[in-house]
Order: structure tokens, then C-alpha cells, then sequence
């Protein structure tokens, strides 16, 4: 997983549990690598196949540290001092089954895929607690999920996910996410057709 803003491309690295920054250059396509951080172990500053990873307004960087089943954020200018993890391993609020995709808005709220409770979880940072909420059951149907990969949110609040087992791409907005799903795809690889979909993206425009 890839994200990229302002000049931080953030990359995970999975296998060797750390997270890789690089700085972009004039060309889009072209970045140089610049530092890694983290150990693999389920203390402070470390993690366990992280998978997802995000980056805010400030440049603070979110990582999906799936086997640790929490989400972890930190400053690439001071890794140790400020690194904070959210969440536990369980299906209730404020909890997780392998977080696997993230997002952040502008505002910034969290957006999780939580691949294996088969819900999308949102919360801000400030006040983790008290605005965590989810969405979703496991099934097929308007409102389910079958194992969530990718998590994506445009300007409008419009949440899009990489629901995978399903074969499709769905939209739902938080303000009333049972009106608003929609979802777009079927089985197959002719047009508007998916295998297993799990990365998503929207062309966002990020405030500066």
C-alpha cells in the first residue's frame, strides 16, 4: 500500500514490519528513499505485518498494524516521541480484527477496513472513544461487507471500499450509510467487473 501527500510517499514493508518515507521529487513518478522506522514486536514504536498506511493535513503517518490489531500514528521528525497506538483486539467499540485498509479526511477522521469483523470503523484521533463508530455486517446485501481490504473517503464524506469477497466496490457517506450505499461491480474481468478488490483510491483534493 502506497499513499503519498505533499512531499511524503509512505510505503509499507511488511515482511520486515517498518514503514518506509521517501521524498518526491519534481516528477510524479520518480521518489528517492529516505528513512524507515520500526521493529517487529507489539511495543511502542513497533509493529506486526502492518499493512495499511496513511498520511494526514500535518504529515503525521497512520499505519494499519494488522496483526497487532490496533492503528498506530507518528511524526516521521520525532518517530519515538511521538508515537500513539488506538484500539484492541476484538470486535467492540474501539476494537479491531486485522485492520487492513486506512484513510484519512481532511478533517481528520480515521477510516478503517476492518478486513475480518467485516465493518468500517471511523474515528478521530482527538477523542478516540467518544467518536468511534462502525458500519457494516458480514454478508452480501445493501450494508455488508465479506472481508473489506481497501478504505478510501473523497471531500464530500463519501467512504469507498474494496469489498473483496464480494467482487465489488461500495460507496456510503457516515452521515446516513444505510441510504446511501450503492455499490458498483460484479464477478468477472469484463467491464465493470472485479476479482477480488481490495486497494481503492479517489482523486481528493487534500487542504494544505
Amino acid at each position: 500500500m502506497i499513499t503519498k501527500i505533499r512531499n511524503i510517499v509512505a510505503v509499507f514493508a511488511g515482511s520486515s514490519c517498518m514503514i518506509l518515507l521517501a521524498s518526491t521529487h519534481a516528477s510524479a513518478v520518480t521518489f528517492s528513499y529516505s528513512k524507515s522506522f520500526g521493529t517487529l514486536a507489539n511495543g511502542n514504536g513497533q509493529f506486526v505485518n502492518p499493512f495499511g498506511v496513511a498520511v494526514d493535513n500535518s504529515e503525521n503517518v497512520y499505519v494499519a498494524d494488522t496483526y497487532n490489531n490496533r492503528i498506530d500514528r507518528f511524526n516521521p521528525n520525532n518517530f519515538n516521541g511521538t508515537f500513539t497506538s488506538f484500539g484492541t483486539s476484538a470486535n467492540g467499540n474501539g476494537q479491531f480484527v486485522d485492520p487492513f485498509g486506512i484513510a484519512v479526511d481532511n478533517s481528520g477522521n480515521v477510516y478503517v477496513a476492518d478486513i475480518y469483523d467485516n465493518r468500517i470503523n471511523r474515528f478521530n484521533p482527538n477523542n478516540f472513544n467518544g467518536t468511534f463508530t462502525s458500519f457494516g455486517t458480514l454478508g452480501n446485501g445493501n450494508g455488508q461487507f465479506d472481508n473489506p481490504g481497501g478504505v478510501a473517503v473523497d471531500n464530500s464524506g463519501n467512504v469507498y471500499v474494496g469489498d473483496t469477497n464480494n467482487n465489488r466496490i461500495d460507496r456510503f457517506n457516515f452521515s446516513n450509510p444505510n441510504t446511501t450505499f450503492t455499490s458498483f461491480g460484479t464477478f468477472g474481468n469484463g467491464n465493470g467487473q472485479f476479482i477480488d478488490p481490495q486497494g481503492v483510491a479517489t482523486n481528493v483534493r487534500r487542504e494544505r
